[in-house]
């Protein structure tokens, strides 16, 4: 996670504040949370995401199992 996504996030957050995105403050954003939905079916959406969603979904999970019996 921190060789991938912090990193990844982190270059997201720098580039939109410099395009001048304005972010919301907490609780707007718990209240957009609450109610918006928005699937997005391209893979040009996700294609970004898939590294670590691969690794977690798989390697995250089978590891997690393992420990219980550790």
């Amino acid at each position: 996670m921190l060789a991938v996504d912090v990193p990844m996030y982190l270059a997201r957050w720098r580039h939109a504040r410099k395009s001048g995105v304005r972010y919301l403050s907490l609780m707007d954003g718990l209240r957009d949370a609450l109610h918006r939905r928005r699937v997005a079916h391209r893979w040009s959406e996700w294609r970004p995401e898939v590294p670590w969603m691969t690794l977690y979904f798989s390697a995250g999970v089978w590891l997690s199992l393992c420990l219980v019996f550790v």
